[in-house]
């Protein structure tokens, strides 16, 4: 038990700073910059922890298998405090969340990072379910947080009643599935399904895929995003964009993937099931990606339309998950990366327009480009981000997609890779609408001057130079995430 809790350090570092954040914001004397100082302080403590003492406990399953503290919970871990880090920068100084609220807003951002972490290491269907209602509950919190902004209160409800029914049907199918096999360890699954051989058994399987598929805004299960992330603080739609889609997508993998085909002798037992397996999931794939992409052309909305960009971008992490392969797992795991870095880099720009400027609508972004001084530069790192989200070369997102669809061709999975490439050309259309607006028509409104703070030039830079090196020297970073895959 002693070596169980070492093994999960920085979350309980994560943990004890969400009780101490708690404490500080209900004494009503804490400052912002204080706060903002003290929550860093916690995040970087329980990244550095990571980093340095993770290797040692690599295989080791803590709490009697409830996890697993393996390379592909290491880099989601980093991931997800990473993200937490890059969140509270972006709120230090957001006009979104006041003051007084502050406090409370970091517990919520500690806590829902808590959860994402037991929830990369879970490999057991009770823990998952705990993990992914932790981060729920945060989640429907953090949503409706502006509470005088009714469109804030009018998601929130929607994203509680919609995932309160999600997880209602997926605690059917861990319940269906233990009464079936008597296990809820995933690495005794495929045993129990060779005993069992009951066709409730695969049902229950696709009850639990109805929770995870919710999480990751999957279709015909996106409805509750759009309104999710418009009405919620910029650098929160930046956390629900990356953090609980990766989350989800960690688990599909450890459920339909490491535990089904991770050894040569749970697939064999499964083999029957990969067919299936394989439609749903290229299914899920095309309507996601096509819908996603359909939906966002018409958005005016810069937050309602990358909400859309992300339902597509689930869509093609789905490809990956079809490919049932070692190819196409380690595709999703540096799609997954780069998907951070983009899309982090995008509603980082984002954020910093809406402080200043205090607008969301795209046509404010008319003649940013050429206005000189900040805004070019701003313009210029969000045409980067825009291009990588895109697929073009030589960014990130372009050797993410590659690697996706490879691993779909290796499966001869024609059909979906064309639908797949029919959707990333939709989808230049509505970033070039953004560009269009940057670079090709006159700016007309009068904003406040954009200047930027270093620290904000710095994220913007960093993430910016990051896309161009990880789409341009891949290979190494592409090796060792190949390492993961058990």
């Amino acid at each position: 038990m002693f070596e169980s809790t070492k093994a999960i350090l920085p979350e309980l570092i994560l943990i004890v700073t969400t009780f101490y954040l708690t404490l500080r914001s209900a004494s009503g004397r804490a400052k912002r910059q204080s706060l903002f100082i003290e929550a860093m302080v916690g995040g970087v403590t329980a990244l550095v922890f990571l980093l340095l003492f993770s290797e040692r406990y690599f295989g080791f399953k803590a709490f009697y298998s409830l996890l697993e503290m393996d390379k592909t919970a290491f880099f989601f871990r980093v991931l997800f405090v990473a993200l937490a880090l890059l969140v509270i920068v972006m709120t230090a100084k957001s006009k979104e969340v006041s003051d007084y609220l502050f406090g409370e807003y970091l517990v919520l951002i500690f806590s829902i990072t808590a959860g994402m972490c037991f929830l990369a290491g879970s490999i057991d269907l009770l823990m998952i379910y705990f993990s992914l209602e932790w981060i729920s509950l945060s989640s429907y919190l953090l949503t409706g947080f502006i509470a005088y902004k009714r469109s804030a209160s009018e998601a929130s409800m929607k994203y509680t009643l919609f995932g309160g029914i999600a997880s209602a049907v997926m605690l059917f199918g861990i319940s269906w599935l233990f009464g079936l096999t008597g296990t809820l360890k995933l690495d005794e699954l495929p045993t129990a399904y060779l005993a069992t051989q009951n066709v409730m058994l695969t049902f229950s399987l696709v009850l639990i895929l109805v929770g995870f598929a919710f999480k990751v805004a999957a279709v015909p299960l996106h409805f509750w995003a759009p309104d999710v992330y418009q009405a919620a603080p910029t650098p929160v739609t930046t956390l629900f964009a990356i953090g609980p889609k990766a989350a989800g997508f960690v688990i599909l993998i450890r459920v339909f993937y490491y535990s089904f085909f991770g050894t040569e002798e749970a697939a064999a037992i499964m083999e029957p099931l990969r067919a299936n397996l394989e439609v749903i999931f290229s299914f899920l794939a095309a309507i996601t990606m096509t819908a996603g992409n359909l939906l966002a052309m018409r958005q005016e909305n810069i937050k309602r339309m990358l909400a859309y960009s992300s339902i597509s971008h689930a869509g093609y992490l789905l490809m990956g998950m079809a490919a049932m392969s070692d190819s196409g797992t380690g595709a999703m795991l540096y799609y997954i990366f780069v998907y951070l870095l983009m899309n982090g880099g995008a509603f980082f720009v984002v954020n910093l327009i809406v402080n200043r400027w205090g607008s969301e609508k795209i046509s404010d972004y008319e003649g940013m480009g050429w206005r000189g001084g900040s805004h070019s530069l701003v313009a210029l790192t969000f045409s980067i981000f825009l291009f990588s989200l895109a697929g073009l070369p030589p960014f990130a997102g372009f050797i993410g997609k590659w690697f996706i669809f490879a691993a779909a061709v290796e499966k001869h999975m024609y059909l979906l890779v064309m639908i797949g490439l029919v959707n990333v050309v939709i989808g230049l259309y509505y970033y070039a609408r953004i560009l269009k607006a940057m670079y090709l028509s006159e700016n007309r409104l009068e904003q406040v001057p954009l200047k930027l703070k270093l620290n904000e030039g710095f994220i913007v830079g960093a993430l910016s130079l990051s896309i161009l090196y990880f789409g341009i020297f891949f290979s190494p970073f592409m090796g060792y995430l190949r390492t993961m895959i058990p």
